[in-house]
């Protein structure tokens, strides 16, 4: 499943793993984000921009960690939760598009203060609309992505196959090392 929010909190992998790049004080990085999921109309990408990113980062990786280990979110998290949510002003739009109806959302103003709302909205409806004991963190302890179990008996353990084909391997290679002994 792939959300805006996880793209935010796990892209503090990169500060742990490459320690001179945070994927948000990289302008580039933060344009092709934006653009990725429809924000990029919200005005240049400031200095201002890339803290207050990392600050909501912050948040909501804190955020997530209170869900991971099964508490329900404070009352400080929900009270911050809704500040960014009242940020997140859209207005929806109904057009006629290749034979079938779509709706879609407009913004009423533009601005930063749009995007962090939209950020915030993603994990809103994630703790909303889904499983909270799907909402898992990679067993890869290289990795430590957080991401959301969309498997039939929830038994994923890795966020990718990556993360997957690594850890079996590891566990392959540690088995015949024994087995020589």
């Amino acid at each position: 499943m792939d959300l805006m929010c996880f793209e935010i909190i796990n892209s503090s992998w990169h500060i742990t793993h490459e320690p001179f790049f945070d994927p948000l004080q990289d302008k580039r990085w933060v344009a092709d984000f934006l653009k990725k999921w429809g924000l990029e109309n919200h005005g240049p990408v400031e200095s201002s921009h890339l803290d207050r990113l990392a600050a909501l980062r912050s948040f909501l990786t804190a955020a997530a960690q209170e869900l991971l280990s099964g508490a329900v979110l404070s009352e400080k998290h929900i009270s911050e939760m809704n500040r960014y949510l009242a940020l997140d002003p859209y207005y929806h739009v109904l057009q006629f598009e290749a034979d079938r109806y779509a709706l879609h959302k407009e913004p009423t103003t533009t601005g930063w203060h749009v995007v962090e709302g939209r950020i915030v909205h993603s994990f809103a409806q994630l703790i909303d609309r889904f499983d909270l004991k799907r909402i898992k963190l990679c067993e890869n302890p290289e990795c430590r992505w957080i991401f959301y179990d969309a498997s039939k008996n929830a038994s994923r353990c890795w966020c990718g196959n990556t993360c997957a084909s690594l850890i079996k391997v590891r566990r392959f290679r540690s088995r015949q090392k024994e087995n020589r002994v």
